[in-house]
Formats: structure tokens, C-alpha cells, sequence
């Protein structure tokens, strides 16, 4: 419902101040239910399934990158960008009804330790919960450093004209699919020996960018390789993360992983700029 009415605010916006906080909004929106759809998602299914579970709801956040970022585009370049809000809002209506209708009933989880303040520190203080969570937010701050600038890295460096770059993110938007329906075919017992290879992979493909981007194939072929790889890592990461935990504070905890891929949007384009500034392309 806030998705909802955040979107039909945009939509509507006649000043920098109300888009402003209309798009805060949104943001509360979606972390808030990617954290609520991922508990449902692991409660829903057997523990044999709860990888996957939680993998078709990031392949959800998947999908819509792949046929949202070209049809919201090209909605706002056709009939400016009110009209891209507007569709927004009617999807996001149309996912509210599919919740309302659809969602499946869970049990209430126990009585959490962490209703109190001190039974959170304690929860989030856990040195495995804690390596959990740095994982998601340094992975993701150094995914964000590039990915940020991949557009104009890919017109400037790779020479690729805007239908190309558009292509390229399309190509991203793909790998993301990919890795997804991958993270979904790891059992939870099995995680942690899998996780080693996407983040190694990600990191490969980071540190190999300045040579990839110079050679338009390998440029969007790493772009492909660089979606599937991190949306291997993000479900993988918070399916683990809420097994430790338990039922009870697995909402606290897949809303903390959250929050820490959320905040590496701030870090990651200051150190990718700070990283231009230097002078070394």
C-alpha cells in the first residue's frame, strides 16, 4: 500500500519536494517487503526449499530490473515522466491485490528475544551474523563503486552507441534472472561451500573491468557475468543469514541484510568516484 501511494504521489508531483519525499517512501516500501516477502517465503516452504523460496522472491527484484528499466524509459521518453509513475503505481496496485489474495498464512513465529533492544544487539552482535552482514554490505559497496558508472564507462570506453549500452544493461538485467534460478538450486545445507564461488567470481570480474571494457563483446559479456554473480551471492546471503537466526528474528535480521545492501548504494558511487578522481581512468 505505501509502494502504491508513493508511486500515485510521484505521478502527481508538481515540486522537487514532494517527489523527494514520495520517492523516500518507495524506498521504505521496498525494503520493508523484500525483508516481509523473504520471512514469508522461508516460512512457507519445507527447510529443504527455503533457498529457492527465497531466491523467486529475488527473482522477482530481477525480473523487474530486466522489464522495468526499458519500458519505464520508454514510457517516460514517450509521455514524460509522470506517466512513468503512473505505471508504476498501477503495478504496484496490482501487487498489493496479489498479496491480499495470495499470500499464504504462516503461523506466528514464538515470542522473539528481540521485542527488546537488548535482545536485537544480541541477535545482530552474533560474530556469524555479523561476518554475515559485512559480507552483503563490503560485496555490494564494490559492486555499487562500478555499477554506477557502467553507462558511461560503456559509451566512453567501449565505444558502444546508447541502443548498445541499452543492450548491455538488458544483458545485465539477464544475468541477475540467471543467478537467481542458480542461488535457488543450492540447499541451505550448502551454502556456505557454494558462496565462496560467486563472491570470487564478482570480484574477478570487478578487477578485470578496465580490460573487459575495451573490447565491446567482453564488456557485455562481463556485464551478464556481473548480474548473475552478485544475484547469486544476495539470496544465498540472506537465506543463511535467517537460518542462523531462527524463525523468530528472521524478519529483524533479512531486514538488517537489507539495510546493509541499501546502504552500500552511499559508500560504493563516493569510493567509484574518489577511484575517477585519481586521475587513472
Amino acid at each position: 500500500a505505501l509502494a502504491t501511494g508513493a508511486a500515485a504521489v510521484s505521478a502527481v508531483a508538481d515540486s522537487y519536494g514532494v517527489l523527494l519525499v514520495a520517492r523516500l517512501c518507495s524506498a521504505v516500501a521496498q525494503a520493508l517487503l523484500m525483508a516481509v516477502a523473504s520471512q514469508v517465503a522461508m516460512a512457507a516452504v519445507p527447510p529443504a526449499r527455503q533457498t529457492a523460496a527465497v531466491a523467486r522472491v529475488f527473482g522477482g527484484f530481477a525480473l523487474a530490473t530486466v522489464i522495468g528499466l526499458p519500458v519505464g524509459s520508454l514510457v517516460g521518453q514517450a509521455y514524460g515522466w509522470h506517466a512513468a509513475f503512473v505505471l508504476v503505481a498501477a503495478l504496484a496496485g496490482a501487487g498489493l491485490l496479489g498479496v491480499l489474495v495470495f499470500c499464504p498464512r504462516i503461523p506466528a513465529p514464538e515470542r522473539a528475544d528481540t521485542d527488546s533492544f537488548g535482545g536485537v544487539v544480541r541477535v545482530v552482535a552474533d560474530r556469524p551474523v555479523l561476518t554475515g552482514l559485512a559480507v552483503t554490505l563490503l560485496t555490494l559497496t564494490g559492486f555499487v563503486a562500478v555499477f554506477t558508472y557502467v553507462a558511461p564507462m560503456l559509451s566512453a570506453v567501449s565505444g558502444l552507441s546508447p541502443g548498445w549500452v541499452s543492450v548491455a544493461l538488458v544483458g545485465y538485467g539477464l544475468g541477475t534472472v540467471a543467478g537467481n534460478v542458480l542461488a535457488g538450486r543450492v540447499p541451505p545445507a550448502g551454502i556456505l561451500r557454494v558462496l565462496p564461488a560467486p563472491l570470487a567470481v564478482l570480484a574477478l570480474v570487478l578487477l578485470t573491468q578496465g580490460v573487459l571494457l575495451r573490447y565491446p563483446p567482453a564488456a557485455l559479456g562481463g556485464l551478464v557475468v556481473l548480474g548473475a554473480a552478485a544475484f547469486v551471492v544476495v539470496p544465498l546471503l540472506q537465506t543463511w543469514l535467517m537460518a542462523q537466526v531462527g524463525q523468530a528474528a528472521a524478519g529483524l535480521i533479512a531486514a538488517g541484510n537489507n539495510s546493509g545492501a541499501g546502504n552500500a548504494g552511499a559508500p560504493g558511487p563516493g569510493l567509484g568516484g574518489a577511484g575517477l578522481a585519481t586521475g587513472l581512468g
